[in-house]
């Protein structure tokens, strides 16, 4: 059998002798293809064309006035392939127009392949059409190619693994427009038959951890149990995240050197199917010695006491990483709140040995760094001062983590900002080792209205209450700070 490069080979030599046959044809009287003669090329011309500038398809073609072509050549072949190979033509043609002596013109004749002018689906909903047309992103216009056809079947079946449908097929049907030449209706026909529901979820290569307890690591993939209320469809996407979650389970339980090789799936006769996950456990470590280096302001002890990781400990990367960085009461807090803004905790694996690993914390302590400026923005309606009196950040302080979030939280209590809006940040001068503060708030409504009401005594007896927690009464007289009351000192 005739394999593909084989037949592309074939196609390419036709295509080729197709464009010669044709210039013989129109040319016979001037050029005898039996010898091939040099000639120079006085003029190129585009024919065919529509939408593309000429001049760029030419200087694709790697043809230019001037050159010194024989006619036939490799040159004109090769100019041929080069625009065949833009998978943007249908047909081309390179054809003599005009020869005096030693100077020939050219004109090289490009049939565009055809454009979209209608795309329509069958087999989905119109709500999913909708979820569809802007992941094609395919405008009318767009010129039809292989290209485009495969990306859009490829683009459709994968929108819709994620959902669950695995099984789904997509067949495009193209059709000449016949109000439009040269423009094509794609007819888009989906089936997504059903969703693929897995089975069982196994695993191979586990020894230390059993199967059943590795199934509750993955919170997103699922097997079908009796509870109806648990999705046991498959989707890649979400299956890729419990990948992450074992790898991290297991460093958590010391097996630094976990990998999850790959996983396959086998179909069942219901339409279900079985996943299979190998997954390399590697050895389990323990935690044997840390040593600090690079510390002066607190001692060994200090650190170690903070850290509050003893030796003969599963080695917990994730832990690890918590306790000098991540927590309120990390290594680096301590440095934090002194003032030590550009300090740095490193831990190094120092040494692996058996089943032990030594630890190096390298910490980088700096200067510390002085406030500047304390900036607040965002405060539309509530003055400065109200939000400025709750900071325990003062310029000319030294830098506090501690107090940075003590001054967010007094400012939430207020009650005039949105709590979760409140975002301080820490502006570093680099050259003179000082931080400004930015606090960045967003006002939110806390007035009050209040109405009661009741029936007594024979009548209806009602109270209509407001309450503005935001009141400023020195602007009490100043008539443009109605809006639609004075505010502004809480």
């Amino acid at each position: 059998m005739m394999n593909v490069k084989s037949m592309r080979i074939i196609s390419l030599f036709a295509l080729l002798m197709t464009g010669l046959l044709a210039t013989a044809q129109t040319e016979e009287k001037y050029v005898n293809y039996l010898y091939p003669e040099e000639y120079t090329i006085a003029g190129i011309t585009i024919s065919g064309v529509k939408f593309l500038e000429p001049n760029a398809l030419i200087g694709i073609s790697g043809l230019r006035i001037g050159q010194k072509v024989e006619i036939p050549g490799e040159i004109i072949s090769a100019a041929v392939k080069k625009l065949w190979d833009q998978g943007l033509f249908s047909d081309v043609k390179i054809t003599i127009t005009g020869k005096e002596e030693e100077n020939v013109w050219l004109d090289i004749y490009l049939q565009e392949r055809p454009r979209l002018s209608t795309l329509k689906f069958e087999g989905i909903r119109k709500s999913e059409e909708t979820d569809l047309l802007e992941k094609l992103s395919l405008p009318g216009g767009s010129q039809v190619t292989a290209h485009l056809l495969n990306r859009a079947e490829r683009t459709i079946k994968d929108h819709y693994i994620e959902k669950g449908f695995l099984n789904t097929e997509v067949d495009i049907v193209q059709k000449d427009d016949p109000d439009m030449p040269n423009n094509v209706l794609l007819h888009i026909i989906i089936n997504k038959n059903e969703k693929v529901k897995i089975e069982e979820i196994q695993f191979a290569g586990n020894e230390y951890f059993t199967d059943k307890r590795l199934r509750r690591v993955m919170k997103n993939t699922k097997q079908k149990d009796l509870n109806i209320f648990k999705g046991s469809k498959f989707i890649e996407d979400k299956f890729d995240e419990d990948r992450a979650s074992l790898a991290e389970f297991y460093n958590e339980n010391g097996f630094r050197d976990f990998r999850v090789l790959g996983d396959s799936t086998y179909a069942l006769e219901d339409g279900k199917m079985v996943l299979v996950v190998k997954v390399s456990e590697g050895n389990q470590y323990y935690l044997r010695n840390v040593d600090w280096v690079g510390n002066s302001i607190y001692t060994r002890d200090q650190l170690a006491r903070v850290f509050n990781f003893p030796s003969g400990e599963v080695y917990n990367q994730t832990m690890i990483d918590k306790r000098l960085n991540m927590d309120d009461d990390a290594v680096s807090s301590m440095y934090l709140n002194y003032g030590y803004l550009f300090s740095r905790v490193t831990p190094v694996e120092k040494k692996v040995e058996g089943d032990s690993i030594d630890l190096e914390v390298r910490i980088f302590e700096g200067e510390p760094a002085t406030i500047n400026n304390v900036i607040i923005t965002g405060n539309t309606r509530t003055n400065e001062h109200v939000a400025r009196r709750e900071l325990f950040t003062m310029p000319g302080d030294l830098f506090s983590k501690d107090d940075l979030i003590r001054s967010a939280r007094q400012v939430a209590v207020l009650g005039h900002f949105d709590p979760e809006k409140i975002n301080p940040q820490p502006l570093i001068n680099q050259t003179d080792g000082t931080v400004d503060l930015l606090y960045a708030l967003e006002e939110k409504a806390n007035d009050q209205f209040e109405i009661s009401g009741g029936w007594g005594a024979g009548m209806l007896v009602g109270t209509v209450g407001v309450r503005f927690n935001n009141f400023a009464m020195r602007n009490f007289f100043k008539w443009k700070e109605w809006r639609p009351y004075p505010s502004g000192d809480g």
